[in-house]
Parts: C-alpha cells; sequence; structure tokens
C-alpha cells in the first residue's frame, strides 16, 4: 500500500514538473473586486476591434467548467493579423478580491497568423472554476496558498463571486467588460 502511494506521489510530481516546464503560469496581485482589471497581459489594439465575453451559464458548481464565448468584431473592411512576433495566446481566466487571477500558456512561439475577419468572429473558451496547482502533502508547519489534491485532481475555486476577464500573451485586443460569475458548492 505505502509503494502504491509513493508511486502515486512520484506520477504526480512528474506530472507537475512536466506541466510547469510547458508553461507559463502568471498572476497578478488582488484588488478589490470593483476595482479589478478587466484584462491581463493585452497589448495595444486596433482601434476597429470590440470584444466582450459571452457565457453558457454565470452561476455554476465550483469546479464544473463554464464554457462560452469570446466574441471579437472588426469594424473595418479588412481581416487584422493579430500575430506580431508569436501567434497571442488567451483565455478568460476567474478573479476577485482574495482569489487573483490564475492562468498559463505554452512557452513555444508559433508565427501562425491568428485572423479576426471583418464583422463577427467568435472565439470558444471554456473557464476553469478549479486551482491550476495543488500539493499531495500540505505543509503542516505554515499556511500554504496551495490547496490539497483531491482524488480526482486539482480542487474547486472557493464558493463566492468572482469577475471573468480576458487574459493574455502578446494579445493586442481591447479589454471587454467583465463577466459576473457566481460559484457555489464546491470549496
Amino acid at each position: 500500500m505505502e509503494l502504491m502511494r509513493s508511486w502515486r506521489v512520484i506520477a504526480c510530481t512528474m506530472v507537475a514538473l512536466l506541466a510547469a516546464a510547458c508553461s507559463t503560469a502568471q498572476t497578478t496581485p488582488t484588488t478589490p473586486l470593483h476595482g479589478l482589471s478587466s484584462s491581463v497581459g493585452l497589448s495595444a489594439a486596433s482601434p476597429q476591434l470590440r470584444t466582450r465575453i459571452e457565457l453558457d451559464s454565470t452561476r455554476v458548481k465550483a469546479g464544473t467548467p463554464i464554457h462560452g464565448t469570446l466574441v471579437v468584431t472588426n469594424h473595418s473592411s479588412s481581416a487584422i493579423n493579430l500575430t506580431k512576433r508569436c501567434r497571442p495566446q488567451y483565455e478568460v481566466t476567474l478573479t476577485n478580491s482574495r482569489f487573483p487571477p490564475e492562468y498559463g500558456f505554452f512557452d513555444s512561439c508559433v508565427d501562425a497568423p491568428f485572423l479576426i475577419h471583418p464583422g463577427v468572429n467568435r472565439l470558444p473558451i471554456e473557464v476553469r472554476t478549479t486551482y491550476m496547482s495543488c500539493t499531495e502533502t500540505p505543509s503542516t508547519g505554515s499556511v500554504s496558498s496551495i490547496p490539497k489534491c483531491t482524488a480526482t485532481g486539482f480542487p474547486p475555486m472557493p464558493d463566492g463571486r468572482y469577475e471573468a476577464i480576458l487574459a493574455g500573451q502578446e494579445l493586442p485586443l481591447p479589454a471587454p467588460v467583465p463577466a459576473t460569475v457566481t460559484l457555489v458548492g464546491g470549496g
């Protein structure tokens, strides 16, 4: 039994190290909910572009992903390529005054075009309602901000009210208005 647990810890550690090697997680300092930034990691955008976040649900059980759409409207008559050096990466993530936004992107640079065509462009999104990391062995001496893993992996975020914001890496889009999300019955 102890041997099985040891192998499980080793396997989880290897997966965590591999994930850390392949991605870059980012967080930002917390601020009051009403004063939160509506985005992170965005760069200067064309004045012809507008964005908005549409979520299939705004009240979900913590731990359940939220599906939705990042709607990007191009008011010009030609396509706008968002790729400058590397194809920009993006995700919509949750934040509030106690929970800074967590997001991660692959470190690879792909120079493929990311075209926003004239009119409405609908980009599918999935908003996580779980932590991005956890530990098998929580610290005993001090308070840790890393929660204990559950039997199925990453634990759900704490219940409460959050703002869904756009996070990007080299993403030249205007910040959309955050969408309010309520998590219940999970953490």
